[in-house]
Parts: structure tokens; C-alpha cells; sequence
């Protein structure tokens, strides 16, 4: 859940009208799971991908519930997706509020999924989580540094503030670079022949199929202009 609230992928507010503004870790797990999480993609159409379901797949979406973490673990080992994991602390009050990274580590692992599918961005107890989980792939949230102690491995950045020698640096020391938020094809085409490992999007109904970069851009668009 990447929102702070319940608002915009849920029907709270006709579940629970007098708290649809609360935080999301606001809400038992059972409050949670009596949401549908799906009516919203199909009343929205965020992507424009709502005319291509079938009826069977429409009655799939309108059933969605909230996905527990360890749901959502489990089908990505099922099959094979890396997850990135970039957590926030509960409010102050919460049962979880100082446990939230142990809590979270633990559920991974009793799942037995591989770590190295795990992609770790949490600063907090970075060194016990290397310990609890040292197959986890660290990845940090910031540009690397002179005489820097860490070694990094990957990097997840805003693309707004990497230039292209900057990621071919980072590449040719065999650091990954994961780039947000990135949705549009000519911006992807760029940061692709930058030399970007890979990007975080909104609109993967729009990439997934591009099997090479976009080489043909109108004036308007050039990287002069944007960059």
C-alpha cells in the first residue's frame, strides 16, 4: 500500500465513512479485509485498460481484496518477481511501531522465498536486517559518495536528477540503477539507452511491449529541451 490513506483503491468510505481519511495503518486487518480493493480500477479506468478485460476477469477484479504482505510474497515467489520494499514507519501508538522492520523481515522469511528476489531500500537497522537476511539485495536511496564506506550494489534514484554520464558511471562499476518514476515510452527509451538497469512505473500497460528503445521523437521532445 503505497498510499497514506485508503481513499483512492478502496470503498472506505461507505465501509468505514467517519475514518476514510485515517492512515492506513490505522485499520485492524480485519477491518481491512472487509474492502473490496478492485471497483475503483474498473469505475476509474486509470489506464484505459478497463474495454480489453473479459466478463470472467471483470468479476476477478470487482472480488479484489487488500493483499496481506505475506500474499504478496508468496506470489512473487511463485513466480519469480522481484519485490522492492520501501517501508514507512507506523504513527506513533501503532502495536508496530518499533517492530515494524523486524515484523517485516520475519514475514518474508517464513515464507522461504529466495532472497536475492527481495530488494531492500529501508536505511533503518540496515546492519540487523544484513544479519537477519544477508541474501537480501541492499539497495540504497542515495548517490554514492567519495571515500564512501558502503559499497553499493544498486541505487534507486529519481531520474530527474541522474544525467546519462552519471548512470554510465555508475554502470561501468557495476552498480544497478533503478530509476523512478518513469511512464512515459520516450522517457524510457532515453534512460534505457543511458544505460539504466531498470525503472519504477505507473504505466507498465504502456512499456511492457516495447522491445527496443524509441528512436524517433518530434522537436518539441528533444533531450536538449528536457535535460
Amino acid at each position: 500500500m503505497h498510499d497514506e490513506t485508503l481513499l483512492r483503491t478502496t470503498n472506505v468510505k461507505q465501509v468505514f465513512p467517519y475514518r476514510s481519511r485515517h492512515n492506513s495503518s490505522d485499520f485492524t486487518w480485519s477491518e481491512l479485509q472487509r474492502l473490496n480493493a478492485g471497483e475503483w480500477f474498473l469505475q476509474r479506468n486509470p489506464f484505459g485498460t478497463g474495454g480489453s478485460l473479459t466478463d470472467a476477469e471483470r468479476r476477478e477484479v470487482m472480488q479484489q481484496r487488500i493483499p496481506s504482505l505475506e500474499e504478496v510474497v508468496m506470489a512473487c515467489k511463485e513466480n519469480n518477481i522481484s519485490i522492492l520494499f520501501d517501508l514507512r514507519q507506523p504513527q506513533s501508538g501503532h502495536p508496530y511501531n518499533e517492530s515494524f522492520v523486524n515484523v517485516t523481515v520475519h514475514t518474508i522469511l517464513n515464507t522461504s522465498i529466495p532472497q536475492d528476489l527481495i530488494l531492500w531500500l529501508p536505511d533503518d537497522e540496515r546492519e540487523e536486517v544484513i544479519e537477519m537476511a544477508p541474501g537480501f539485495k541492499q539497495i540504497y536511496g542515495r548517490r554514492r559518495e567519495q571515500n564512501d564506506t558502503d559499497s553499493l550494489d544498486a541505487v534507486n534514484l529519481s531520474y530527474i536528477n541522474m544525467s546519462v554520464s552519471e548512470i554510465r558511471s555508475y554502470r561501468q562499476d557495476n552498480i544497478s540503477v533503478n530509476l523512478f518514476v518513469v511512464n512515459k515510452p520516450w522517457l524510457f527509451s532515453h534512460v534505457w539507452c543511458a544505460g539504466a538497469t531498470s525503472v519504477t512505473t505507473n504505466a507498465f500497460h504502456l512499456l511492457k511491449d516495447l522491445k527496443q528503445p524509441i528512436w524517433l521523437m518530434v522537436s518539441k521532445f528533444s533531450m536538449t529541451k528536457i535535460f
